[in-house]
């Protein structure tokens, strides 16, 4: 997969990151851990948006995850799209190591944790997350769920939710899709 197109300036620091993370909600937390194995599982150098992808994918109860399998877009049809494109596999044995955040990655952990403060909210939740990849539109992780006509399914899906709890939805620049910006009160 190619690399999305550069991110916008902004402090992307490893404490902004260490802050962000420690926002994560348990369902939050279980994405990013999934996104680790999916690293490790590829032999990434780094954790990516398509990992966190990926681990968002593990909860198939969650509603974003739901819409997608109803639209056909199935955790494994996803998991073939990426390998087909990027040309990786995943019969790497995991590997304990570290892993880096890329640009993109770190970009999307922070503003979905920056959206959620700004609204109120000391915790991230996995809708954030949604959010915030659904948002960070030169990721690799949004643009390969473009490529599968999915993206516009995870925008309604982050709407109903939002809905669901009371939430506006507002225009997400760039893309003249309406994701509410406030997933929970």
């Amino acid at each position: 997969m190619v690399a999305g197109a550069p991110l916008p300036g902004g402090d992307m620091s490893t404490a902004r990151l260490a802050r962000a993370l420690g926002t994560l909600d348990e369902s939050a937390k279980a994405a990013v851990t999934a996104a680790h194995h999916e690293a490790y599982r590829y032999a990434s150098a780094a954790l990516g948006s398509v990992h966190l992808l990926l681990g968002l994918l593990v909860d198939t109860e969650q509603p974003v995850t739901s819409v997608l399998i109803r639209t056909g877009a199935t955790p494994d049809m996803i998991r073939r799209h990426f390998e087909q494109v990027s040309g990786a596999r995943s019969h790497q044995p995991p590997r304990a190591a570290h892993l880096p955040y890329t640009p993109h990655a770190k970009a999307i952990l922070i503003n979905a944790a920056d959206c959620t403060n700004d609204c109120g909210v000391t915790h991230t939740g996995a809708n954030d997350l949604w959010r915030a990849i659904a948002d960070a539109a030169s990721s690799p992780a949004a643009r390969m769920l473009a490529e599968l006509a999915q993206l516009g399914h995870v925008h309604r899906a982050l709407t109903e939710v939002a809905h669901s709890r009371g939430a506006r939805p507002t225009l997400t620049p760039g893309t003249g899709l309406a994701t509410a910006r406030c997933m929970r009160h």
